[in-house]
């Protein structure tokens, strides 16, 4: 028998384990993996304004995939929705242009219960961040959370989680392989329900991400609008609302076909507020567009029109 444990610092890929003594040599091949089913990254780590940057890698097939790419002050600057194909092999361009603003800039991959995150740069190289992103954005109070974070290679990052008001409920660590990613469980069953909020930190880096426990849907009555009444295709759309406090929000973008073009969970806070925005398509046909929001039978739309 033959057992060794695969370090943090061993880089993924084909590899070959070698048995030899003095009579005989056996090799014995095998591939290591990346634990998370997503596993996508820029094709080079800097790229100049007006490049292309190409995203490679691979995902679960047959299922869709969200992007989002966001800049140095962690602003969604762009959004999109995608299908695996079969293979599960993905290739996807992001085009700039040469007005495009330098520097660091992050890309989230999410797919079902998993997500993923890595860094780029245009016009200099990506400087060091800290990102954190869970597996969901609502759980029950008997779930497993599984914290993903992008940092120093080999680190040692330090998980909290506090709630509302501030105050320490858990702690934990991750440490980050030789690619700078790293992967933790949190035990949500000492949480009582609730919104938290899931803190990375490592020297002066740190980076936050909310997450809510036990919340039910059945929110009561729902209000809520956009900023705005006319888009433009590519346009970012922000909605502000309010409803009962810590409850489950399902929104949905309809196209004029009513075509349900995203869905995505939210949650209103301790005092029924809530926000949220999105993308419209870059080839978002010309029409009233709406956007509906429902927590079990209660429910809210609103429409606005796309002008191309």
């Amino acid at each position: 028998n033959f057992g060794e444990v695969i370090g943090a610092d061993v880089a993924l890929g084909k590899k070959t384990i070698l048995f030899q003594n003095l009579t005989m040599k056996l090799e014995h091949g095998l591939t290591i993996k990346s634990t998370s089913l997503i596993n996508i990254a820029p094709q080079k780590t800097q790229y100049d304004p007006g490049n292309t940057i190409t995203f490679i890698g691979e995902a679960e097939p047959n299922n869709n995939l969200e992007i989002i790419i966001k800049n140095q002050d962690r602003t969604i600057i762009h959004t999109d929705d995608i299908m695996v194909d079969a293979t599960g092999n993905v290739n996807y361009k992001f085009p700039t242009d040469t007005g495009f603003e330098r520097g660091t800039y992050i890309i989230i991959i999410n797919q079902g219960d998993s997500s993923y995150a890595s860094l780029f740069g245009v016009g200099t190289t990506p400087s060091q961040q800290l990102i954190i992103t869970m597996n969901k954005l609502n759980f029950k109070t008997s779930n497993n959370a599984i914290i993903n974070v992008v940092g120093p290679a080999l680190t040692k990052i330090s998980i909290l989680v506090t709630d509302q008001s501030g105050n320490e409920e858990l702690t934990s660590s991750v440490t980050t392989d030789l690619t700078g990613h790293g992967h933790g469980v949190l035990n949500l069953n000492s949480l009582s329900a609730g919104v938290y909020t899931a803190i990375a930190l490592k020297g002066n880096l740190q980076d936050t991400t909310k997450f809510s426990v036990g919340l039910t849907t059945g929110s009561g009555e729902i209000t809520f609008s956009s900023t705005k009444d006319v888009y433009a295709p590519g346009e970012r759309v922000l909605i502000l609302g309010k409803t009962g406090s810590n409850s489950i929000l399902a929104i949905s973008l309809i196209d004029p076909q009513n075509n349900t073009i995203r869905t995505q969970e939210i949650f209103s806070d301790s005092n029924g507020q809530f926000s949220n925005t999105f993308r419209i398509p870059i080839d978002a046909e010309t029409g009233i567009w709406k956007i509906e929001i429902t927590s079990r039978l209660d429910h809210a739309d609103t429409e606005f029109n796309v002008i191309s």
